[in-house]
């Protein structure tokens, strides 16, 4: 497939109508209302938006809210968007949905997007106080997704691990 329906995609994330507009990933519309994307930022986006929903009621003070809800945004991009890069392959096997494909974006560019929303992740997590869990936090943010977009890169230069079947006396 080399679109996807723009409402049908909002309705299935749970985002109002009118809100979709402010996620801000450029589309090219085709005449049946089936989209070509230019980028993975729409898919990225909502599943963003859905995380930013759910930090919205954290237990937290009120004025930590917003940079709260910027950062989970965030961290939701880069939580779709890995595991969209990762699933690529699999996905263009089976004909199944993943916006790398349909936009072509190359390595460098899912690279720069990954990065970018771990950058602002982080920005707006560091303007948090600091709780009684910060460190661990910390770790998460500054060193966890890093290493995450590391290894999911990584992939793609080392062949598959053994998987224990097909050893040497297999082959003779």
């Amino acid at each position: 497939q080399d679109g996807l329906n723009v409402m049908e995609m909002v309705e299935i994330a749970g985002i109002h109508h009118s809100r979709y507009r402010s996620l801000g990933a450029p589309l090219i519309l085709k005449a049946d209302s089936v989209i070509t994307l230019r980028s993975p930022d729409l898919p990225a986006n909502i599943f963003g938006e859905m995380l930013r929903d759910v930090l919205a009621s954290a237990p937290v003070p009120k004025k930590e809210i917003p940079a709260l809800k910027e950062t989970g945004f965030f961290i939701g991009r880069f939580i779709y968007l890995c595991d969209a890069w990762d699933d690529r392959e699999s996905d263009k096997k089976h004909s199944l949905f993943n916006p790398f494909n349909i936009c072509g974006c190359t390595r460098d560019d899912a690279e720069f997007i990954i990065n970018i929303s771990i950058n602002s992740a982080i920005s707006a997590y560091n303007l948090l106080s600091t709780g009684r869990d910060r460190a661990i936090l910390d770790n998460i943010l500054f060193q966890g997704l890093f290493a995450v977009s590391d290894a999911v890169f990584a992939k793609e230069k080392q062949p598959l691990p053994n998987d224990g079947i097909t050893t040497a006396a297999h082959k003779a």
